[in-house]
């Protein structure tokens, strides 16, 4: 079995994969074989068990745990937008993910005014990303984690303990996944979509609606803009806005019944519904897909 001992690093990893690929070329010399198709042969089962350890590696859950705090230094801030911002913080091992797994998040915690003060957010970084996490927040003026967090410098650390999340994502368990989303919402349904669209074999089509005050209220639009480029045929992006501006053609209010018969497949059992954002929010979504169809086991709500 490859990486026996997943929690190591690499470089000391004491797996059987290098006696496997010794026992094999061995076996492929003591035939006679080309010395050409020997190399070959060599080199296609080096990648084949180079990608079995990596994988194995970057599944493994090493740095946080859901019972207890661990802390993590700020190495990065990046302004998004008028009242948005990126953290970048940094992990132990530069080679190793945060070990979150798809659609799950993590807890932050900081000591505020002498009293602990904890929040739930969902890194925009996969598990393709090594070294870092990142969480993208707006800054809201009454919000203390958002406000200790932008006033945080370089160097500080945040107490980070998970995974949490009930969500399970498997490729192609769905035809089609519609996502609902209201501003800091996309990010959990971002992470979905990454991992959707980053493996070729899998097929899902998703089409996301998402609700936000202005056009410069939507968070992470020129990911959502390049994502939609890239994938025309499997990812779809509506947007709507209580205030759009002149000359705006897609959606104007609030999310409705009626946009989510445009942009949404019809009931079925292939089909998922998730939904990401504020409680009355979520309440009012739910009372239109249940309107339209969609039973409880087709809707998931972050």
């Amino acid at each position: 079995a490859p990486c026996s001992r997943p929690w190591q690093p690499l470089r000391s990893c004491s797996c059987t994969c290098p006696t496997l690929a010794a026992k094999m070329i061995h076996t492929i010399l003591s035939e006679g074989l080309d010395t050409k198709v020997v190399v070959a042969v060599a080199i296609v089962a080096g990648s084949v068990i180079l990608k079995l350890v990596l994988d194995s590696l970057r599944r493994s859950p090493v740095f946080i745990v859901p019972d207890a705090y661990r802390e993590f230094p700020l190495v990065e801030k990046e302004n998004i937008n008028h009242n948005t911002r990126r953290f970048r913080f940094a992990l132990p091992d530069s080679n190793r993910p945060l070990g979150l797994g798809v659609g799950k998040h993590i807890t932050l915690c900081a000591d505020i005014d002498g009293s602990p003060v904890m929040r739930p957010y969902t890194p925009t970084t996969t598990e393709r990303d090594l070294g870092f996490f990142d969480i993208v927040a707006k800054i809201y003026p009454q919000g203390k984690m958002t406000q200790h967090l932008d006033h945080m410098k370089i160097g500080d650390k945040i107490k980070v303990k998970g995974p949490k999340g009930r969500f399970e994502y498997r490729a192609n368990m769905k035809r089609h996944i519609g996502m609902i989303s209201g501003g800091t919402g996309i990010t959990p349904l971002m992470q979905v979509a990454q991992e959707i669209l980053h493996e070729p074999e899998d097929k899902t089509k998703i089409s996301l609606l998402f609700a936000n005050w202005t056009e410069d209220d939507i968070l992470l639009k020129g990911w959502l803009d390049e994502t939609e480029k890239k994938h025309p045929d499997q990812f779809k992006v509506y947007h709507v806005l209580n205030n759009p501006p002149e000359n705006w053609k897609q959606g104007q209010g609030f999310i409705s019944e009626q946009h989510i018969r445009q942009n949404f497949p019809a009931p079925a059992d292939d089909v998922l519904i998730c939904i990401c954002g504020p409680p009355p929010m979520v309440k009012a979504m739910v009372g239109h897909l249940e309107k339209i169809g969609f039973t409880k086991d087709m809707i998931f709500k972050f």
